[in-house]
């Protein structure tokens, strides 16, 4: 027993465990060992399923709510990437300046469908398992061109298309960066309840950053090391989440 866990453990390669592999993994243990003690076939499953646990890489979108240049929320959730991406995420990062949208009219919906930046963004929503965002505060809330993505993106492009089917069990970790002394966070209070609303996953380990026109350094790091591995632990924690939740 103990020869055939180790050829099983050192056998299916990172890139080899999924959902088909666990299958014929089961099936064949099964078969062999119809007569071995419960205890050892548990065993055998355990380590395989957290082998197969690790292999999973997580995809994440990550973007921030804002379109300024400089924007104190695409340096932090830039910051927040390389955590996710030291934990085995495929991260892929996007500017909403990079997709201009109009204010969300049903008349412009009705009369000319999706506008082409609303569906890039849902295609890139879909194609991922959860979403880093960094979310400024304006008038105690979201920004105006975060919501209006939103508001497209929820949108159905083919009429069958299921209702918010780019939200649906999506993980999201929130953060935010704002010259006030709350950093943001009446924002976030809004953020989350939207996502919550449409069916995301939202997770608690939310962070702020007040007086963030004197935080960042010239390099777009955060002067605080504490502050700043806050950060980044925010994109491994989303990453992990999502890895367990997945496999």
């Amino acid at each position: 027993m103990n020869q055939f866990l180790a050829q099983i453990y050192n056998s299916q390669s990172q890139n080899e465990s999924n959902e088909s592999n666990i299958s014929i993994f089961l099936t064949h243990l099964t078969q062999k060992f119809k007569r071995a003690k419960q205890n050892q076939v548990n065993a055998i499953v355990q380590i395989y399923a957290r082998r197969v646990n690790m292999a999973y890489r997580p995809k994440i979108l990550a973007f921030a709510g804002s379109l300024r240049k400089d924007s104190w929320n695409k340096k932090l959730v830039k910051i927040a990437i390389t955590g996710a991406e030291s934990a085995g995420a495929d991260v892929t990062y996007i500017d909403l300046k990079d997709y201009p949208l109009p204010i969300y009219d049903q008349d412009i919906e009705d009369a000319q469908g999706l506008p082409e930046n609303a569906l890039k963004l849902k295609e890139l929503m879909w194609k991922n398992d959860g979403f880093l965002i960094s979310c400024p505060e304006y008038n105690s809330s979201m920004s105006a061109c975060f919501k209006n993505v939103i508001d497209w993106t929820s949108r159905m492009a083919p009429k069958e298309e299921v209702y918010l089917s780019c939200f649906i069990d999506k993980v999201v970790m929130l953060m935010s960066a704002s010259p006030g002394g709350l950093g943001g966070l009446r924002g976030l209070v809004h953020a989350k309840a939207m996502f919550g609303n449409i069916f995301s996953i939202v997770l608690p380990q939310q962070k702020t950053i007040s007086f963030a026109d004197k935080a960042f350094e010239i390099d777009g790091n955060l002067k605080d090391p504490k502050k700043q591995q806050e950060i980044i632990n925010l994109g491994k924690e989303l990453t992990e989440f999502i890895r367990k939740y997945k496999s």
